[in-house]
């Protein structure tokens, strides 16, 4: 995934359009994965096997999706200069 933002025919990120890109993705995807917790666990019960992932209740989830906000925190304060490198220029072939 490469994120770019393109102003004035310059490229370049703002820093709250990072932020709410990389704050968006993260708990989006942490959404995600506790709805999938939630359906793994609830087709287990419904057809009588174990659950491979279990769902500990909304707090746990709530709880999860504060943390990957937190992560998201994280890598945006100290890998903001060790990612920039990722995006090549346009028109580069090597």
């Amino acid at each position: 995934m490469v994120y770019r933002s393109d102003v004035d025919g310059e490229r370049h990120a703002s820093s709250r359009s990072r932020t709410a890109f990389v704050a968006g993705i993260t708990f989006g995807l942490g959404f995600v994965w506790e709805v999938f917790e939630y359906i793994v666990h609830a087709l287990g019960d419904r057809i009588g096997f174990d659950p491979l992932l279990v769902h500990y209740g909304r707090l746990d989830a709530v709880g999860d999706l504060v943390f990957d906000l937190l992560r998201a925190a994280i890598v945006l304060l100290f890998g903001r200069d060790r990612l920039s490198n990722l995006v090549d220029a346009e028109g580069d072939e090597s």
